[in-house]
């Protein structure tokens, strides 16, 4: 029955119905390949909207939850990343095509699939792309990460395992069934079940099959480990208990409607389970299979949630309710603006949920809560010298417990190590600071460390950091390298590069410039890994409007470390000033992609006044002098209703514009660098970068004489020049660009 099929191994999702799938991923469980869809922890009711994301578009899969930083696919092929504390974007950007899987994680990479077939590895701290993978098919099953095996599993039956390093692939194997839902891992097992109905079981190591279960109906579930059993579902209602080793029954037992989620354990020994199954959400014994309560619900596609002796799943009326585990019984409810779309997160005492209108919502108990964070994300320390971590402790003003703060993750090669908290307690809200010294016959070591913060009411928290003990902290410098004062009008090149580089397979960096002096052009690889383009993947976006820019290469295999430049930028000086070039969320990476080391300091440009361009006209003669030449127009300007209006090609063209016509809609565009400047003939109304509003004094364009007229102030203004009117001669000068 199996043809040949791969494995690909990544972090825990979950899936829901109709070819969406979600994940349930928070920080706790992100390590287990089991999917056990459970966590010990109580949480404290009721809870608080704390913040709201917006992520403009229907998020889907799961959220991911690592340290401070969530993480969210959408439904168009987004993914972001914000601050768990507060909300702040840390980075988003588009992949190639549509998401309907699950992405999945490690401590430093997001792991996305696409409808496309394309498998992406993400630095969580910029977005940047460390590799892609092309595995020929669909993709809409969850991604699962099991060591260094990512699993990703074709929607025709090719199931992949691919190396997280790289993305190559370490073994294929095909089975005979379409693959729409996530696998879990039991005992070095891969299980996976196909749409026709069937739960298969191979190895997880080399791929190769090892038995298969027939189901009575067709399925969408996901199948989830207990001890002994791998416990399905069907769309006819069944639930059946597998034998994880054998592949016989154990049981099975019909619950009302198809199975339309993942199940999750419901209670703290893992006596019970629940499911999605239709309209309800039912429970049941997770050795027998005896159905102990169900809760109606309008619809249920996302997993439900298992806390301590609680579960949460989507309610009626796009409301997110929290049960007791035994009973059933509604214990709380919290209204969200539309449908839940995505599977629940939980992390540091949030509960975060994805919604079908684009919000994330951020859920925190009202009494005695608090967040944790520390920074810097990636500490340096050198022999004989000493690292400050600033430990941030977050609270609403009213809280005032006492917090206990310890530290863990210090390998035994690192016990001479001094490392201290001071104050070691906090009441309320405040700041403490890791101190870290390290003697001098240290030896080079690299690790995570983990804070643990605890409350007087019992909340624990944490947060962690990657601590580097090198020879020396000139090592792995990020450097701007261009002149330190250009000419406003000119275009000029930045050269980003990495000094006293060691071990370094991957570098990226967000580079933040000021958008009002600078507009990007383009990026091109630097020499970092040589000419030769096919042994390095280079990868880079921008955001025009908040002036962030992501650059990024990566050595294609593990090799020796680049030394120069990753990337040459280029920009206009769009007028002058000072301003500063700095780095944000730099990620320096060794062969396996573990973050190592690094450090940045920021760059000062000074621009200049530049040359400028004057441009004169005159009403109602067919000429316009460009400095001190002089050249024929199609057409005089006019005067309508107080309004210059100017036959519109060659002065845009002037101000480094281009026009474009749309016959179909009468409409002029007009495009230059980051700016779309929409006018419609004869409507008062234009668009400036899809924002609508009013052009001065209603006056539209026309058409006269077949040329088409624009408002002269408006468009020369918008298009960053200054516009003089001399109403004794009724001449216009135009200087470009404004320095004002």
């Amino acid at each position: 029955m199996a043809k040949r099929l791969t494995t690909l191994t990544l972090i825990f999702v979950f899936l829901f119905s109709f070819l969406t799938t979600l994940q349930a991923n928070w920080n706790e469980m992100q390590r287990s390949a089991a999917r056990e869809g459970y966590i010990q922890g109580r949480e404290v009711h009721p809870l608080d909207i704390t913040f709201t994301y917006s992520a403009n578009d229907e998020v889907t899969g799961s959220i991911i939850v690592v340290n401070d930083s969530v993480m969210y696919t959408t439904r168009n092929g987004w993914v972001g990343s914000f601050s768990l504390m507060n909300g702040k974007e840390y980075w988003k950007r588009r992949l190639d095509s549509a998401i309907y899987s699950s992405a999945t994680s490690s401590d430093s990479e997001l792991y996305v699939a696409t409808k496309s077939g394309k498998v992406y590895s993400l630095s969580q701290a910029n977005g940047a792309i460390l590799w892609k993978t092309d595995v020929g098919v669909p993709v809409k099953a969850p991604l699962m990460r099991f060591f260094r095996y990512l699993y990703a599993l074709g929607e025709d039956g090719s199931v992949y395992s691919l190396n997280s390093f790289d993305g190559k692939t370490i073994w294929k194997n095909e089975v005979n069934g379409t693959l729409l839902t996530a696998p879990c891992i039991k005992s070095n097992f891969i299980y996976f079940v196909s749409r026709e109905g069937k739960l298969f079981c191979l190895d997880a190591y080399n791929g190769r099959f090892q038995w298969e279960f027939e189901m009575n109906y067709t399925s969408q579930s996901t199948p989830i480990p207990s001890t002994e059993i791998i416990v399905v579902g069907d769309d006819n209602g069944y639930v059946y208990g597998v034998d994880f080793i054998k592949g016989t029954s154990y049981f099975d037992k019909p619950l009302k409607g198809s199975i339309t989620t993942p199940f999750s354990f419901g209670y703290f020994d893992r006596r019970m389970m629940v499911v999605g199954n239709g309209n309800t959400y039912a429970a049941f014994g997770s050795a027998n299979g005896n159905i102990m309560w169900s809760q109606s619900v309008d619809n249920a596609i996302v997993p439900p949630l298992g806390t301590g002796d609680k579960i949460w799943f989507p309610g009626k009326n796009n409301k997110l309710v929290m049960v007791d585990s035994f009973s059933g019984k509604i214990g709380y409810e919290v209204s969200l603006s539309s449908q839940p779309s995505s599977a629940m997160a939980i992390s540091n005492g949030r509960i975060l949920v994805g919604t079908k209108g684009g919000e994330i919502y951020s859920l925190a108990p009202k009494e005695n809560d608090f967040i944790t964070r520390m920074k810097p994300e990636v500490g340096i320390v050198v022999p004989g010298g000493t690292l400050v971590y600033d430990i941030e402790i977050n609270a609403k003003e009213d809280f005032n417990d006492i917090v206990r703060l310890s530290i863990t993750g210090f390998p035994c090669s690192c016990h001479a190590v001094r490392r201290r908290i001071e104050p070691a307690m906090i009441e309320g809200k405040g700041t403490a600071q890791l101190i870290i010294e390290a003697p001098e016959d240290t030896q080079p070591e690299e690790f995570r460390v983990t804070i643990h913060a605890i409350s007087q009411s019992g909340k624990t928290r944490k947060t962690s950091s990657v601590l580097a003990i090198q020879p020396t902290k000139e090592r792995n410098q990020f450097i701007f390298a261009t002149e330190d004062q250009v000419e406003a009008g000119k275009d000029f090149e930045i050269d980003v590069l990495i000094h006293h580089a060691v071990n370094v397979r991957s570098a990226q960096t967000l580079i933040q410039f000021c958008t009002d002096t600078m507009f990007f052009h383009r990026a091109d690889p630097g020499d970092f890994f040589g000419e030769m383009e096919e042994n390095f993947f280079f990868d880079h976006y921008v955001d025009q409007d908040k002036g962030k820019l992501m650059i990024s290469m990566t050595r294609n295999d593990i090799s020796s470390s680049g030394e120069g430049s990753i990337a040459r930028l280029y920009f206009r000086a769009r007028k002058p000033g000072n301003i500063t070039l700095d780095f944000i969320q730099p990620s320096v990476r060794d062969s396996f992609l573990r973050e190592i080391g690094w450090s940045a300091d920021p760059f000062e440009i000074e621009i200049i006044p530049g040359v400028q361009k004057i441009i004169k006209l005159m009403i109602g003669q067919p000429y316009i002098h460009i400095d001190s030449s002089r050249y024929e127009l199609d057409a005089p300007p006019v005067i309508q209703q107080g309004r210059t209006l100017v036959p519109v090609r060659r002065i845009a063209e002037e101000l480094e514009a281009t026009v474009s016509w749309d016959a179909s809609e009468e409409k002029v565009t007009l495009e230059r660098f980051d700016k779309i400047i929409e006018l419609w003939i004869g409507n008062p109304i234009c668009r400036i970068n899809g924002v609508e509003q009013n052009l001065p004094s209603d006056v539209p364009p026309v058409i006269m004489k077949n040329r088409t007229f624009l408002p002269l102030r408006f468009v020369a203004e918008s298009l960053d020049s200054q516009v003089e009117w001399f109403s004794d001669t009724q001449k216009i000068r135009i200087i470009y660009p404004s320095y004002e």
